[in-house]
């Protein structure tokens, strides 16, 4: 299995942290890594995002199929 972590790129500033959006550029940003990954995974990835908006707005651009999990939230915490 191969994991790969991929951060959100520029995001709004804002004191509501899961409803910052991507800026302009940082859509452009998530656009171009987003087809330099598309040639890259295999057919059958599996893709997970936040609840944040800027974390789906970045997954939407890869696939429209994601699956959004409140565990990958910035404030989530370890169950341990």
């Amino acid at each position: 299995m191969d994991l790969i972590l991929w951060r959100h790129a520029e995001a709004e500033e804002g004191s509501d942290d899961l409803a910052r959006a991507l800026t302009r550029r940082g859509q452009q940003q998530a656009s171009q890594m987003a087809a330099w990954l598309r040639d890259r995974l295999p057919r059958d990835f599996i893709l997970l995002a936040s609840e944040a908006k800027r974390s789906q707005q970045t997954a939407a651009l890869l696939s429209k199929r994601y699956t959004v999990l409140p565990e990958l939230n910035p404030d989530a915490r370890s169950r341990r």
